[in-house]
């Protein structure tokens, strides 16, 4: 088990990931799995928002076909151009309208993502911690694993059409990490990975389970609320030495959050 941390340096160099405290987060503690989600599992609607002019699209994305960088989408538009089932009168603009939100369809799916914060916070822990009743888990970003992590940037607005299409394609990863501004609280960082690494189907919203090391799990932060009677699992798998990370107990006072061991019975 690890020697106990002062609050500093618990947060210090750390990613926390704010949880319920149930069967799903026991896994990622017991077996040391993260679960990768689809976009659309996130409670932000505007979660890689694309929007493609339809004219654009005609005009300009039909003649880029040829572009190897289009590979994942030339099937895509082949289909969909191709389908007399789907058009029977091959109305271009009809397959003007159609063909961006396939496109973006694949866009939304190229990825899943865990989204990770950096500090203890109230918000946090009433919004994705089961308003105080779950956990907040400390990793150490410095860990090859957490290192990868990418910063979400936070705009006020999106712009229509902020990347041109062929910029969705080659900062692919710049369509996950942007937010609007009113999630700015969250100062969120995300681990991003492709399911055909995971034999799960891209066009669909299926999540994946990936293991991180053991070790890059710092810390487990109780919520101020958190079930007494949770407290005998912890002290099964700290006794199974299944936990070897340190567990704390949390309370929120007038500056915040602060934090002190567990040395449970």
């Amino acid at each position: 088990m690890r020697k106990d941390m002062t609050q500093n340096e618990i947060l210090e160099d750390s990613f926390l990931k704010y949880s319920s405290f149930n069967m799903n987060t026991l896994q990622v503690i017991m077996q040391s799995k993260l679960y990768y989600s689809h976009v659309s599992q996130y409670n932000d609607p505007t979660e890689v928002f694309i929007d493609f002019d339809y004219s654009e699209y005609y005009n300009g994305y039909k003649s880029r076909l040829d572009n190897p960088e289009l590979q994942d989408f030339r099937h895509c538009i082949e289909i969909i151009m191709n389908s007399k089932e789907s058009y029977p009168r091959n109305s271009p603009s009809q397959v003007a309208k159609d063909v961006p939100g396939k496109i973006a369809e694949i866009i939304k799916s190229k990825y899943r993502c865990v989204s990770l914060a950096q500090q203890l916070s109230t918000l946090m822990f009433a919004h994705y911690a089961d308003a105080f009743r779950g956990v907040c888990l400390v990793f150490d970003r410095n860990n090859p694993y957490f290192s990868q992590a990418i910063e979400v940037k936070y705009e006020w607005y999106y712009q229509d059409k902020f990347l041109g299409f062929l910029d969705y394609v080659r900062t692919m990863k710049g369509a996950y990490t942007r937010k609007m501004h009113e999630w700015s609280y969250e100062k969120e960082f995300r681990l991003l990975k492709e399911p055909v690494e995971f034999n799960t189907p891209q066009l669909s919203n299926m999540g994946f389970l990936d293991e991180y090391p053991p070790e890059a799990l710092k810390a487990i932060v109780l919520g101020s609320r958190f079930p007494k009677r949770d407290w005998d699992v912890l002290i099964q798998l700290r006794d199974a030495k299944v936990i070897n990370a340190s567990i704390y107990e949390s309370e929120v006072t007038r500056r915040g959050i602060r934090v002190k061991p567990i040395y449970l019975q």
